[in-house]
């Protein structure tokens, strides 16, 4: 995953993938904002996934998020970390007689995992897919939501 400035906005992610390609363009291996150091596949790699999460927010009528794909403005919850699922939140599931359905109340719960985000290109069209934060539900069947909806508590 990809740390960039908070708030994400479509014209944030234009502007990294601009800059990822003018550095892999002049053969510069430390590409801005972060100077994490990436070769020039990956910098384009990179670039090609951050357009594409930009049109994705533009189809969606996403102005700002704090994650999209492999991009993420926050700190990632990490196992054992705690969060809070709001009320309203669509929680999906593993649990053969429960349907995914928006949490009723508020929810305290432990972090089991987080899927990371990304872009999947095997269809040769984009598919933003977000980070998602899992903890164990009833029964032990995982339960799950998108990370821009949860609370990370620490």
């Amino acid at each position: 995953m990809h740390k960039m400035p908070f708030p994400i906005t479509p014209e944030s992610l234009e502007r990294h993938a601009a800059e990822l390609l003018d550095a892999a363009a002049r053969g510069t291996q430390v590409c801005p904002p972060d100077g994490r150091w990436r070769s020039d596949v990956e910098a384009r790699r990179e670039a090609r996934d951050a357009k594409a999460c930009a049109a994705w927010m533009r189809a969606h009528g996403q102005r700002s998020v704090s994650c999209i794909g492999p991009f993420h403005a926050l700190d990632l919850p990490k196992k054992a970390d705690r969060v809070r699922v709001p009320r309203g939140v669509l929680v999906r599931t593993h649990h053969p007689s429960r349907k995914d359905a928006q949490a009723a109340r508020d929810q305290m719960v432990k972090v089991f995992a987080l899927d990371r985000g990304y872009v999947d290109w095997t269809n040769g069209e984009p598919a933003v897919v977000n980070a998602k934060v899992r903890w164990a539900g009833e029964g032990r069947y995982f339960r799950w939501a998108d990370f821009n909806e949860v609370e990370v508590l620490g």
